[in-house]
């Protein structure tokens, strides 16, 4: 169903309600075939955050491979954007112990893993 609104020229994808848009939405309540959708189209902004999580921090915080790979396969996402805690994708991943989440953001040509941190330090000094 979701399908044929998505076909509708006057049908805002970016649309938000209650400071969540539609792929934040369909992310957090786990539907994966409405986020693979709302990717395959180039008007949605996959980095609109909900204050402080983009739909992809939400994600990789529940490490759902399948649907990191789907947002990694955009080129406009931006996979080294830090939270308000200065912690990155892959230091999210890593903290929480979801190597699956780790290795695809390690493959993913956009990902830093030396970025320094607001102190100065490096992921792998965490370990």
């Amino acid at each position: 169903m979701v399908k044929l609104f998505l076909e509708r020229e006057d049908v805002d994808p970016n649309l938000d309600v209650d400071d969540q848009t539609q792929l934040v939405c369909s992310v957090v309540k786990g539907h994966e075939g409405v986020v693979k959708l709302l990717l395959e189209r180039q008007d949605v902004d996959p980095n609109l955050t909900d204050g402080d999580q983009t739909p992809l921090r939400w994600v990789v915080l529940h490490g759902r491979d399948v649907v990191v790979r789907q947002f990694l396969g955009r080129e406009d996402v931006h996979p080294n954007c830090p939270d308000s805690s200065d912690r990155t994708l892959l230091g999210c991943a890593a903290i929480r112990g979801h190597e699956g989440v780790v290795k695809l953001l390690l493959e993913h040509e956009g990902v830093d893993p030396d970025r320094l941190d607001k102190h100065g330090g490096t992921l792998l000094l965490c370990y």
